[in-house]
């Protein structure tokens, strides 16, 4: 059960689930059992997943320009791939040995597997963790970890979803899974002034909002994908169609303006130590 507690800020489940089980699921069930076919996803999204992450990558360089950089939860590496290619020095931290032997096998950047709470990497010009504090028991520890891995004047690069917000509320009426945003394997949930309370309490200050494209349109508009797979791979598509047709110029100010908002499917921010 998912309750809002207002000791942590945000909401979470509750109980949260066991250290052991969660280091037994991330090392060899997340991707393999979890998520299955992500590779081929990715590699279908190719162009697009590049776009969006130079794009990410011009937005972290705006305060943290270039240098080293480690990806914490880098999954099969196609961030860390992104920022080896602009010359950024890159490694990456995943407990997945699946995700690091494919990393290891195809591209050639540095991988360690192991989970944040065990390594001590060294400290770096930029930190990326996307998609991976709603997975963390105590999120507050992991950002502070990240802060303590931080030169006074790098960034941290930070995306999570953007839950509970007044668009899926209203999607609900007409999405066949009820409150379809949520996921199974998330225990923690954010939305902007929650993650943003947060990230203060760490140490940091946020000094950009981005977002990603709010799929909720799709599901007012009679665009079900809930119940097919198939229609939100189409749905998809079609922003990604769309955004490479932008120039960055273009999408960072489109997504700037969601995330100013707080709006989107997925919050993208940059916070740097106070």
């Amino acid at each position: 059960m998912a309750i809002q507690c207002f000791v942590c800020g945000f909401a979470h489940l509750d109980p949260l689930p066991s250290a052991d089980a969660l280091e037994r699921f991330y090392s060899s069930e997340f991707w393999e059992t979890d998520k299955p076919g992500e590779v081929a996803r990715a590699l279908d999204q190719a162009d697009w997943l590049s776009a969006t992450y130079a794009d990410w990558l011009t937005v972290l360089e705006g305060r943290a320009p270039g240098g080293t950089l480690l990806d914490v939860g880098c999954g099969y590496g196609w961030f860390l791939q992104a920022a080896a290619l602009r010359e950024w020095h890159v490694a990456g931290l995943d407990p997945s040995r699946a995700a690091c032997d494919y990393v290891v096998s195809t591209m050639s950047v540095p991988i360690k597997n192991g989970s944040w709470e065990n390594s001590m990497p060294g400290v770096f010009d930029a930190i990326a963790a996307h998609w991976m504090i709603e997975h963390v028991p105590d999120p507050a520890a992991f950002l502070r970890w990240c802060r303590a891995s931080l030169y006074s004047g790098g960034a941290l690069l930070l995306v999570c979803p953007n839950e509970w917000t007044q668009a899926q509320r209203h999607a609900n009426n007409y999405a066949a899974v009820y409150n379809y945003f949520i996921d199974p394997t998330h225990v923690n949930y954010f939305g902007q002034s929650s993650l943003s309370n947060l990230l203060g309490r760490c140490g940091f200050r946020v000094t950009d909002w981005l977002a990603t494209e709010p799929m909720e349109n799709f599901l007012i508009n009679r665009r079900d994908y809930t119940v097919d797979p198939a229609i939100g791979r189409e749905c998809h598509r079609e922003i990604e169609m769309r955004d490479l047709s932008w120039t960055r110029a273009e999408r960072l100010a489109h997504y700037r303006e969601l995330g100013g908002f707080g709006q989107g499917r997925d919050l993208v921010c940059v916070a740097v130590p106070e």
